[in-house]
């Protein structure tokens, strides 16, 4: 399959590990193949 170019990942400025938050931290560029549906039996 083609490969998709990789994400940039942009972090705000922290002075600590502690200080960091999920919030902070952004994900750009991110591109994800179609699904792929399988049948299951359950």
């Amino acid at each position: 399959p083609n490969q998709f170019p990789l994400p940039k990942i942009i972090t705000e400025n922290f002075t600590s590990i502690f200080d960091w938050q999920f919030a902070d931290t952004k994900i750009e560029g991110y591109q994800s193949f179609p699904r792929i549906e399988l049948p299951i039996a359950v």
